[in-house]
């Protein structure tokens, strides 16, 4: 099962990439589903129309957790998010989800030892992401890597790299 999380556009998020990649997983395993979670119906209503995906809207965040623990796989398809990591990403890494990211979303935290780096969103990238849920001993190093990677980022650092994000990020507006 693959995860989509996503208030903000659906363009810039990513959910219109997470639902293409994920028609091309359908099509390899009928038994795959992609919940989308936070988008406005109103405004994704006519992306949402495959077989495969379960739109929930917006839920409590308390209930987040739970569906991070339940997918296999987690989307991070953003266009841009300003350069420090973001929560929901750090959230599915914490949960043991298989985070797979976008090359231009540029998760500073990700990297080809602790997630998938993807940027076709295609067959092949389908495939990529199968061999490495069918291989346990990838899928569990990968795991293994991500947890490492959230436990070191301690708040000191997270508020530090928050930090460091909103300085260039007002230096290049200069």
């Amino acid at each position: 099962m693959g995860l989509y999380v996503g208030r903000g556009g659906w363009h810039r998020k990513g959910l219109d990439r997470a639902i293409k990649l994920s028609k091309e997983i359908y099509k390899k395993r009928k038994d795959y589903k992609l919940i989308v979670i936070g988008p406005d119906y109103h405004k994704v209503k006519r992306l949402i129309k495959e077989p495969f995906i379960k739109y929930l809207g917006i839920i409590k965040r308390d209930l987040l957790p739970y569906y991070y623990n339940a997918s296999d796989i987690f989307f991070c398809f953003s266009r841009y998010e300003g350069g420090a990591p973001i929560l929901t990403l750090s959230e599915a890494m914490a949960t043991e989800s298989l985070s797979i990211c976008s090359e231009d979303s540029q998760q500073e935290i990700i990297n080809k030892n602790n997630g998938v780096i993807i940027n076709k969103f295609d067959g092949g990238d389908a495939n990529k992401i199968l061999e490495i849920l069918n291989n346990k001993k990838e899928r569990e190093r990968i795991i293994k890597a991500s947890l490492k990677t959230i436990r070191g980022l301690g708040v000191m650092e997270w508020a530090e790299k928050i930090t460091n994000t909103l300085i260039n990020k007002d230096e290049k507006q200069k």
